[in-house]
């Protein structure tokens, strides 16, 4: 950024623009005929920090959402065409509450988003889409002829980068699992079915029921492993469910194995081998609670509008290039799942998701015919 030759907002000006649908909107252009008197842009960081017995742990998730803040007055005399009350009576209502009016109108019919409002600065090398916080009018008997204002907004993204393109019937709920997240996946997979095979070992036969359930919980995790890896979105009508059921089930062995591990008085080495279980459940729960979630974004069925009757011939929408078809079956493939619960391992499982205290105050029988019920309940396919 070089340093201005000159600050006056004829020669810098910066001002407001209203689009719909890419257009500029009849009277949606504003210069501010006065600089504001203060301008601050906030670019804060993602992150949290945890204070440790060995110092600070830090979660880092990238820079946050910026906002920009803006003060001044339009002046008394604002230009030749108007004066300062009516300057601000149309940054006010043609920019505030006109952006407001049209993404209610734009709601009705489509996606709203398609209204945007660029802020630009070009003192300050800003041009972004915002959207408006707030808007403030003050008024000062010090300054009885001027109108203050002080304005609030969100920086959505910058203007010179274009909104993510949405393809017809692409799957903006669909959520992407990143890498790291894969291979925690993974990890957990492969380390639950050494566990497995650990507790087999190690348990007399009446507890070795155990080992079904850290056996089918694995295969679970498989299931899900297998989804993401063929490049089945995360989060459809098929695999949304076995995630779902994964997630719960590593609560409930999670909470089991806790709830179990001082009442069967077991040996140091069995024990270590549950609080290893345990603390791979933990992870695994935590993996699938927060990596595996949808972006919460709609999907955008623009591409399924087409003419009304003759309408395509008058100016009006085109016919859809879906006409004749049920785009849905494309949206919406017919799958089965592979990860079925049974009713009984379902309620089972609500019983064993329920706060670990709780669990504690049931006897050993009544933990382990959780334990059994649980594990005969699940039943898992290969992914197709």
């Amino acid at each position: 950024m070089t340093t201005p030759t000159s600050q006056k907002s004829d020669q810098r000006p910066i001002g407001f623009t209203l689009l719909q649908n890419g257009q500029i909107v009849p009277g949606g252009q504003l210069t501010l005929i006065i600089r504001p008197e203060e301008l601050s842009r906030d670019e804060p960081s993602r992150l949290s920090v945890q204070q440790t017995i060995g110092g600070a742990y830090l979660d880092h998730y990238g820079v946050g959402i910026s906002t920009i803040s803006i003060q001044g007055n339009t002046g008394w005399r604002a230009g030749i065409a108007e004066d300062g009350g009516q300057h601000f009576q149309r940054l006010r209502a043609s920019i505030f509450h006109r952006w407001h009016e049209l993404r209610e109108e734009q709601q009705g019919r489509g996606d709203p988003d398609r209204v945007e409002m660029i802020f630009t600065d070009t003192l300050d090398e800003i041009a972004v889409v915002v959207a408006p916080q707030s808007f403030r009018l003050q008024r000062s008997k010090t300054k009885p002829l001027l109108y203050q204002y002080a304005m609030k907004m969100v920086v959505l993204r910058d203007a010179a980068v274009p909104p993510v393109p949405v393809a017809e019937f692409e799957r903006r709920s669909a959520g992407r699992v990143g890498s790291a997240a894969m291979e925690a996946l993974a990890t957990s997979m492969i380390t639950r079915a050494a566990l497995a095979a650990e507790v087999r070992t190690l348990f007399d036969p009446a507890t070795r029921v155990l080992a079904d359930l850290v056996d089918g919980s694995a295969a679970i995790l498989g299931a899900v492993m297998g989804l993401t890896q063929a490049g089945i979105d995360a989060f459809d009508a098929v695999s949304a469910p076995v995630i779902f059921a994964s997630r719960q089930v590593e609560l409930a062995t999670r909470n089991l194995v806790q709830a179990l591990i001082e009442p069967l008085a077991l040996t140091e080495r069995i024990k270590r081998t549950l609080r290893e279980v345990y603390s791979n459940a933990a992870e695994a729960y935590c993996n699938l609670t927060n990596s595996f979630q949808p972006n919460g974004q709609y999907l955008d069925f623009t591409g399924l509008f087409g003419a009304s009757n003759c309408s395509s011939t008058t100016g009006g929408r085109p016919l859809s290039d879906f006409a004749g078809e049920n785009p849905f079956l494309s949206l919406y493939p017919s799958r089965s799942a592979p990860v079925m619960l049974s009713l009984d391992a379902q309620s089972a499982i609500n019983e064993a998701t329920q706060d670990v205290l709780i669990l504690q105050t049931r006897s050993p029988q009544s933990l382990m015919d959780l334990v059994r019920r649980i594990s005969a309940g699940i039943v898992v396919e290969p992914v197709a």
